[in-house]
């Protein structure tokens, strides 16, 4: 299968692709930029229609409008490469982070309850210059200016790509800078639980925090009609469709599923960053102290002495 780089939509007047008047919306448009049958041609149809399809795929009705139009169609070495990419970046993080923790826990520890929020402000936004900096992104997207321009349209109406920080805020829309900064117990549960736990443990919480973001159209994708395995030590292994499979949610289609490897990617790529701006000057050689870390594990992240059983940052959730 070869790469298709794809004919992006386009309409006269403000907004693209407006090929069906009934998916218009209410606006004045002249004719269309597109065709109906330039359209339906550059629908990517994924493997089966049945429900559970949906799930990682976007349907061919979806399709017809702009914010749900793929960018490319990839091959299929293509998309093993990108999976394979956030794999292989996740698990040298994870690796970074367990031995870190394992070495310098109480230094970690200690700097970062010592800091005022100005003092972590300042070092999350030094390491993360794009970190999202106020909670409830997918509530300002659906009812404040913000998300008036998704997907961006240019002044000649045609679609652009949407921004790279974003799509950061939305792979991740609990992480942000207003959260971290007030509560230092939220960095150590996240620090604990994401190298503790494998990001196949994850995955279904980190899917479950699209399941906004993914069907309404609020990233940029590419098609791949493969699947991804999300359980077991195949995890990330890009594969055929299998209905069985499909149906027991040990795989998911390709378009979302590299939404969560991102994700993931992503959020270890930012601890690791995180905790190396804490450990900055500090003599990574020194004699291990990470026993008032263990403590701290061992007594559950307490932050006003109760342990909240809601909170994704301290209790995973475990699957028989």
């Amino acid at each position: 299968m070869i790469t298709m780089e794809r004919k992006l939509p386009k309409l006269c007047g403000t907004r693209p692709i407006d090929a069906l008047p009934q998916i218009t919306h209410g606006m004045n448009t002249q004719d269309p930029v597109m065709s109906l049958k330039e359209v339906l041609a550059a629908i990517c149809y994924p493997p089966c229609t049945c429900a559970d399809f949906e799930q990682g795929f976007y349907t061919a009705n979806e399709q017809m409008q702009p914010g749900w139009f793929y960018r490319r169609s990839l091959s299929n070495d293509e998309a093993k490469q990108i999976a394979a990419s956030y794999i292989n970046n996740m698990q040298q993080d994870r690796k970074y982070l367990t031995e870190r923790l394992t070495l310098c826990g109480d230094i970690v520890l200690r700097r970062w309850k010592k800091k005022s929020q100005d003092k972590r402000q300042s070092l999350l936004l030094e390491v993360i210059p794009n970190i999202c900096e106020k909670r409830w992104i997918i509530l300002r997207l659906g009812f404040t200016p913000e998300g008036k321009q998704i997907p961006p349209i240019n002044s000649n109406g045609e679609m652009e790509a949407r921004s790279p920080d974003t799509r950061h805020h939305l792979l991740l829309q609990w992480f942000s800078l207003e959260v971290l900064k007030t509560n230092p117990a939220v960095l150590f549960a996240l620090l604990h639980n994401r190298t503790v736990y494998s990001p196949q443990d994850w995955a279904s919480f980190d899917a479950r925090q699209l399941n906004i973001s993914f069907p309404c159209g609020y990233f940029d994708f590419d098609f791949s009609a493969e699947c991804v395995m999300m359980q077991g030590l195949r995890y990330g292994e890009v594969v055929d469709w299998k209905d069985c499979l499909a149906h027991r949610a040990d795989i998911l289609g390709f378009p979302k599923a590299r939404l969560v490897l991102e994700a993931q990617a992503y959020l270890m790529s930012s601890l690791r960053k995180i905790v190396d701006g804490i450990l900055q000057g500090f003599d990574t050689n020194a004699s291990p102290a990470a026993e008032k870390w263990n403590s701290m594990v061992l007594m559950g992240f307490r932050h006003t002495n109760v342990v909240k059983l809601w909170s994704p940052y301290t209790n995973q959730l475990k699957h028989d």
